[in-house]
């Protein structure tokens, strides 16, 4: 059975797309690596806890 060889520079081919998969998987799955805070830019707490006391009188449509 022939062997398949494999041509100059294949190793470092593939340590490239691993390395950018986990980069890519870094930066779209972790809150550190997108980029994304609860924290507002340049003001103080975030508003984040509104948005809870919001939903509480959410109804979808159940209630008159």
């Amino acid at each position: 059975m022939p062997r398949m060889e494999l041509a100059g520079g294949a190793f470092i081919f593939l340590a490239f797309i691993v390395l950018y998969l986990f980069a890519v998987t870094f930066s779209l799955y972790s809150a550190k690596g997108s980029g994304i805070s609860q924290r507002p830019y340049r003001t103080g707490a975030s508003n984040l806890v509104h948005d809870r006391v919001a939903a509480r009188h959410l109804t979808r449509g159940t209630r008159a």
